[in-house]
């Protein structure tokens, strides 16, 4: 059996008074076992020799009885320790310490909170966080210091003056506190819900610093009651459960259902704790597993600093039920446990690196498929002109259509143009709708027909429509700027004005076809890298031929902007804002045959959805191992001890 020593043996050993020993004994700083439920604290040897630092400083105690009775008898008398043993042991009571669970969970939180500030800032998110870009940086370089120093004063400062928890909590509190407010500003409620128990349970943890375990279950308690209430205000899809219109009607109900339970399952950890701790797992474990199921819904969301906070959060609650035996730093030296805190920064570091270099690979990878998407699609448009050009070729080089225009008056000539429109259309796959007009741009025919009288078909003149005028006087074919249907009250449209000629090369008319964009939106729809991108079209004079918002279509594009880059012969790729406030890849390109501009937009959320997942996964990973290294290290440097 191995020997055990009294708090009164101790207590002499290092110099302390009794009750010195006893507050460490209730604080947890020396770990020792108690002989029954009153009984006297028995401090094992591998303890003592802990805080004195070295073996053989205490004279060997006498053999102790496990009865209660034996516990009573009065120890041997144990000699004086001199000043060299005692400056040992206080030197080891001062520097390290074990470490308070509360405080390695709020550090360990704001490390990797802050760390993906700088990896996936939120300005890329929306627009609206431009405004905060200044606090937002001062925010994201005060926290991640601010976090080091906690867990750096909690491992070799384990002070209990006020001064020292003020110094190693107050930075850390005024970070935390911001952000909360800055999302609140940006009426990102629920995430705030997400900051703000951090920020005032590390603002608590300056005044109550003893018990760290019923600190960490009024922090779920408090966590999960803000939750439900930023969830309330600001409800968001979970997994593909759009909960905000399924189940509206329900929602307050099952919201104050939950908040009813929170309550519930703290009160019945606390009665555990005291009375039964096996059940502990049982009612921690499930909160900790919905807490981890949550983060892979952010993760998958690309809410990251969600997606950290639950995951930090529901590792700690895994462990809450062995809170009592996590006491491996306390067995480390000053230099050892630097060495500890050392590997876990390095490896931290280098994952951080890791993730810099992957996320900026997967992004020129991106503008590079961006590219490639933009040369297909200007192939495609030119394709899509091309046969409706190459359909209507076959009117204009016809010798018949010029002597049916000059007889057009006749039922006769009249059929044979109207068939011939007819023809025309069906063998085409991009025309919406084929014209044919006499010299002075009056319509003979048209197919399909409008809902319009002959009458007043032919009194709705193309005369003055610029396709049909540099048509007649060029003699060439025009391909027009944007433009409204002259004819019917469809969407504005391209046209396609070819001239017709007569036996002795007079302009006889033209033959007109205005495309059919929803067919140019099937074919450039399969050239998207994902459903969530697009593509913009601007014509010569910077107004937008193609875009997924009909009510876009002739408007003038924004200026400056990617699409209005391209129309004036630039190329290239930007992040930039699109109209709704979200942060977008935007790849733009010439198309100089045509004069036109064409514009690839990628929402950052969609377009670097799956190198984000893939360099979260690192940033996992990361966390694993720079936590997994800092057991190791530890267990390594005391067994060479």
């Amino acid at each position: 059996m191995s020997k055990t020593y009294t708090a009164k043996q101790v207590a002499q050993a290092l110099g302390f008074s009794t009750n010195t020993v006893y507050k460490y004994l209730d604080d947890g700083t020396i770990k020792a076992t108690r002989l029954g439920t009153e009984g006297r604290f028995r401090i094992p040897e591998s303890e003592v020799i802990r805080l004195l630092g070295a073996q053989g400083k205490l004279p060997a105690p006498d053999p102790v009885s496990p009865s209660p009775t034996a516990a009573a008898t009065s120890p041997t008398p144990v000699p004086e320790t001199s000043a060299e043993t005692i400056d040992a042991a206080q030197s080891i009571l001062h520097h390290v310490s074990s470490p308070d669970l509360f405080d390695w969970f709020l550090g360990l939180a704001s490390v990797f909170l802050a760390l993906t500030y700088f990896l996936y800032p939120i300005t890329y998110q929306s627009v609206s966080a431009q405004s905060f870009v200044g606090p937002l940086t001062v925010v994201k370089l005060a926290l991640l210091p601010s976090s080091l120093l906690l867990l750096a004063l909690d491992i070799f400062h384990p002070g209990r003056k006020l001064i020292w928890r003020v110094l190693s909590h107050l930075p850390l509190t005024l970070s935390l506190t911001a952000l909360s407010f800055i999302y609140s500003a940006l009426s990102e409620h629920f995430t705030a819900a997400f900051i703000f128990p951090l920020a005032a349970f590390a603002a608590l943890s300056i005044f109550w610093y003893r018990s760290a375990f019923m600190r960490f279950l009024c922090f779920i308690l408090v966590f999960q009651l803000s939750v439900i209430a930023g969830f309330l205000i600001h409800p968001e899809p979970i997994f593909a459960l759009d909960i905000t219109i399924q189940s509206f009607n329900y929602l307050p109900l099952v919201l104050v259902g939950l908040g009813l339970l929170a309550p519930l399952f703290f009160g019945l950890a606390w009665l555990a704790s005291k009375k039964l701790p096996q059940l502990l797992p049982l009612i921690l474990w499930p909160q900790a597993v919905t807490l981890l199921v949550l983060c892979v819904n952010f993760t998958a969301n690309q809410a990251w600093n969600k997606a950290t906070v639950s995951l930090i959060l529901g590792t700690f609650t895994l462990l809450l039920p062995f809170y009592q035996s996590l006491t491996s730093l306390s067995r480390l030296t000053r230099i050892q446990a630097m060495a500890a805190f050392g590997w876990l920064a390095g490896i931290t570091l280098v994952g951080s690196i890791l993730v810099y270099v992957t996320q900026n690979s997967f992004r020129s990878l991106l503008v590079n498929q961006a590219s490639q998407n933009l040369n297909s699609a200007s192939q495609v448009i030119e394709n899509f002109l091309d046969d409706s050009v190459r359909v209507l070729s076959v009117i204009s080089q016809s010798p018949l259509t010029p002597k049916l225009i000059a007889a057009s008056d006749t039922a006769a000539s009249q059929t044979q143009l109207s068939q011939l429109v007819k023809e025309t259309f069906l063998a085409s796959p991009s025309l919406r709708r084929v014209t044919i007009a006499d010299s002075v741009g009056t319509p003979l025919a048209t197919y399909p027909l409008p809902n319009t009288s002959p009458a007043n078909l032919a009194s709705q003149s193309l005369a003055n429509q610029d396709y049909f005028t540099q048509s007649r006087a060029t003699g060439r074919t025009v391909v027009s700027q944007v433009a409204p249907p002259t004819i019917t009250d469809l969407n504005p449209t391209i046209y396609v004005s070819i001239p017709l000629t007569d036996s002795q090369g007079q302009f006889a008319g033209a033959v007109i076809g205005s495309l059919d964009l929803s067919r140019l939106t099937q074919r450039l729809s399969d050239l998207r890298p994902d459903s969530q991108s697009y593509y913009v079209i601007a014509d010569t004079q910077n107004r937008l031929i193609y875009h997924p918002d009909p009510s876009q279509i002739g408007q003038p594009a924004a200026v400056p902007s990617p699409v209005s880059q391209a129309v004036s012969g630039q190329s290239g790729s930007t992040s930039s804002y699109t109209a709704d406030g979200f942060l977008s890849l935007q790849a733009f390109s010439p198309l100089s045959r045509l004069g036109w501009g064409i514009s690839l937009i990628q929402p950052y959320s969609s377009a670097f959805r799956f190198p984000s997942l893939i360099s979260f996964g690192i940033f996992l990973v990361t966390l694993i191992c720079g936590s997994g290294s800092l057991a190791a290290v530890s267990q390594l440097r005391r067994d060479r001890s």
